[in-house]
């Protein structure tokens, strides 16, 4: 039967885990807790409190899902000044959950710290990266080379 002049069908795009991501860019389409994969963080900001540091950043669990995890690869600003690379970086965190990341570590008098945030899911292929700017040479490749965090 052909619908009436100005009329059209309409057929649904399945969401077969009912996540509001349509099966063809769901990732897998029958878990509800992966969409997309994730991406680089951003926004990231440090708050001090006494005796430790605040971390939170844009979350991307409405987009790439609730199984997004991240990692905190931390260190001292001297160090990274000093050699120019994140070679003395540490691991603060690991597959941590969404909720800010408060980071205990004793900062000095006249030292300074840094934090990179890096989101991974199950729907990224290969490993995840602190960055996605591929175009040039950067330090963080080598932590995305030999990632501090497992």
């Amino acid at each position: 039967m052909v619908p009436p002049a100005g009329l059209r069908t309409v057929v649904p795009i399945p969401d077969d885990d009912d996540d509001g991501t349509p099966n063809p860019s769901d990732c897998p389409p029958l878990d509800p807790a992966l969409e997309r994969p994730a991406t680089e963080v951003q926004n990231l900001h440090v708050q001090p409190m006494a005796g430790s540091a605040r971390i939170s950043r844009d979350a991307q669990e409405t987009v790439a899902g609730t199984a997004t995890s991240y990692d905190v690869v931390a260190g001292d600003l001297d160090d990274l000044r000093g050699n120019g690379s994140y070679a003395m970086a540490i691991c603060a965190a690991n597959d941590l959950p969404d909720p800010p990341y408060t980071d205990g570590a004793f900062v000095g008098p006249g030292e300074a710290r840094y934090w990179l945030v890096k989101a991974c899911n199950a729907c990224n292929t290969g490993n995840c990266t602190l960055r996605r700017q591929r175009d040039r040479a950067d330090p963080r490749d080598a932590l995305d080379a030999s990632p501090p965090c497992p």
